[in-house]
């Protein structure tokens, strides 16, 4: 039986769904209140869940003015980029040390590339939950409940993502991304731990690229200035 969802942990998946999706503006203050409200829930979880959200990077508080959409810099997001690559590429070495320890991990990251390949242009959340699942349980194989902590607070692979509906991107590299998954999980099965960090090198170099030439082509300044 599927474990219930908490009133807090509807409120911040409905809301990081909300975001992702084009429902807010970048800078538009969240009233705690009015989205309470168009969930039929009390203030407390939504102001919680915005919480949680500010900390992952999604939300800025503002002195005197609450809490708001962030608008990112291109510095932030290639620093966020380059702090995700050093994490991933860090725990090839202990996930291949671990992986016979986590028969469910390995079963779970051999049926994920096949159902990110089927998700369409514009499905930002459904792309993350996938991408962000199968990258975070490499983090996960390291056995480092600290480097897992950073690694979500960090905000992951959603931010790819968060990158693309922002400017109403199409989500490119899909096709590419499989084979590159593919790869990675048959180099941990194999116990390859270079080739498994040259791999999450290569896919991370990728889509950085890509995601430079999408805010070089950036027509609607969904991004700060450096």
């Amino acid at each position: 039986m599927k474990k219930p969802v908490s009133v807090l942990e509807f409120a911040y998946e409905k809301i990081k769904e909300d975001i992702m999706t084009g429902m807010y503006n970048q800078g538009e203050k969240l009233s705690v209140n009015k989205i309470a409200e168009s969930l039929n829930i009390s203030p407390t979880p939504v102001k919680v869940a915005l919480n949680r959200l500010a900390s992952e990077g999604f939300i800025e508080v503002v002195p005197r003015h609450g809490m708001v959409l962030k608008k990112f810099s291109v510095k932030e997001i290639r620093d966020m980029l380059d702090v995700r690559m050093m994490m991933e590429m860090y725990s090839a070495k202990l996930a291949v040390k671990n992986v016979d320890k986590h028969p469910e991990v390995v079963k779970r990251m051999k049926e994920i590339p096949s159902l990110l390949e089927k998700v369409g242009n514009r499905e930002y959340v459904q792309a993350t939950k996938f991408e962000q699942e199968f990258h975070g349980l490499f983090i996960r194989l390291s056995e480092n409940d600290r480097l897992v902590d950073m690694y979500e607070t960090l905000w992951g692979v959603g931010f790819t993502f968060y990158v693309y509906s922002m400017g109403n991107f199409p989500i490119a590299r899909q096709h590419e991304a499989y084979s590159e998954h593919v790869k990675m999980y048959r180099a941990l099965l194999a116990k390859n731990s270079d080739e498994l960090s040259d791999l999450m090198e290569s896919h991370m170099h990728a889509t950085i690229e890509l995601l430079e030439v999408l805010i070089a082509n950036d027509k609607g300044n969904h991004f700060k200035a450096e």
